[in-house]
């Protein structure tokens, strides 16, 4: 068994490697099995595993039929976090295009730490948002976003071809949220961000749980944004 893993995992760091000096590049299809068991003298077992152990990590993709592949990635990004953030402004001055996709949304109780944070009594309402953010074709954070129901009368009938939230507020409320704080917290993926975010289950997440008033005013959106760790490096600017 150690032998076997010994041999596997010399198989794994030659291709890793060649992907991290772009030898091999996004895109380009990997040497067979056939191939790989000739140039490292072991069985088709042994290089299904290194295979395996890549496509975990997200450095290597399977196409049935047509062999590996090196995974396509988009290249990281470096993300203000500051008073007057904006996905959408952000994304687009660095010339990637930016989308927001409205998941679901409700309409309820603000829960007690909404309330405190929102400065809500129990028996107010909060719109519950959604929010699948994408750069360019790649699904970059998925947010749940909490705005009290008093500061957006008939909010619901504004969500129809929802493309960005703060575009939404400006449009149709001239509201301009300004971010008071934000929380990071380095997490492992769930279930849901695995599947939404198309990313490995040992890709960590960056949580992000920010505060954001009018412009020296109240309160008006609580949020909790998981982002990409691999596609994503932030700077702080408060």
């Amino acid at each position: 068994m150690r032998t076997e893993q010994a041999a596997s995992k010399r198989i794994i760091e030659a291709l890793e490697y060649k992907i991290e000096k772009a030898i091999y590049k996004s895109g380009d299809k990997l040497p067979s099995e056939h191939d790989l068991c000739n140039q490292f003298s072991v069985n088709p077992h042994i290089v299904r595993f290194a295979f395996l152990d890549l496509i975990h990590r997200g450095l290597v993709e399977s196409k049935q039929g047509k062999g590996y592949f090196v995974a396509k990635r988009m290249r990281e990004l470096c993300y203000p976090l500051s008073s007057l953030t904006r996905f959408t402004e952000n994304l687009n001055q660095i010339g990637i295009a930016a989308e927001g996709k409205l998941v679901d949304w409700t309409l309820r109780l603000a829960n007690e730490p909404e309330a405190e944070r929102l400065q809500l009594t129990d028996d107010q309402h909060v719109y519950e948002l959604q929010i699948i953010r994408c750069a360019g074709d790649q699904p970059f954070s998925r947010s749940q976003t909490v705005l009290p129901k008093q500061c957006v009368p008939n909010f619901s009938t504004n969500l129809e071809n929802f493309r960005s939230l703060y575009q939404l507020l400006d449009r149709h409320y001239r509201i301009y949220p300004h971010r008071v704080s934000s929380t990071l917290q380095a997490v492992m993926p769930n279930q849901q961000d695995t599947e939404q975010l198309n990313i490995p289950e040992n890709v960590p997440i960056l949580q992000v749980r920010s505060l954001a008033h009018y412009p020296k005013g109240r309160p008006i959106e609580y949020s909790c944004s998981r982002i990409r760790s691999d596609l994503c490096r932030c700077t702080i600017d408060f």
